[in-house]
């Protein structure tokens, strides 16, 4: 995306991008220690960001309602991937574990 200021006003051209990952961790919660971890990549998303000649008010608002449509489509998909990793059977075998841990550490 390039900007530009032009006195009071503000232009900018080109796409807005989300991506990245995100982690899941389930922790024993008297250690800390790490149960179960898993990592999803957040599908990139992009939306053109032009906005031209605008206050700087109203610049800002029109890319934040850009980007809060990409960050909402990224979080649907992020929650998607998390209904696949978290199944009852494999977190029922964590509590087991983690119970099994904390009889270990003795608090």
């Amino acid at each position: 995306m390039t900007f530009d200021y032009i006195g009071t006003k503000r232009t900018s051209s080109g796409p807005c991008t989300v991506s990245g990952d995100v982690s899941f961790a389930l922790l024993e919660p008297l250690s800390l220690q790490k149960m179960w971890t898993k990592r999803t990549e957040i599908e990139p998303g992009e939306l053109d960001c032009t906005a031209s000649n605008v206050a700087p008010n109203v610049w800002v608002t029109a890319i934040r309602n850009q980007l809060s449509k990409l960050h909402e489509a990224a979080f649907k998909n992020t929650m998607k991937s998390a209904e696949r990793y978290f199944s009852p059977e494999e977190v029922a075998l964590i509590k087991t574990q983690s119970l099994e841990l904390r009889d270990k550490k003795v608090y």
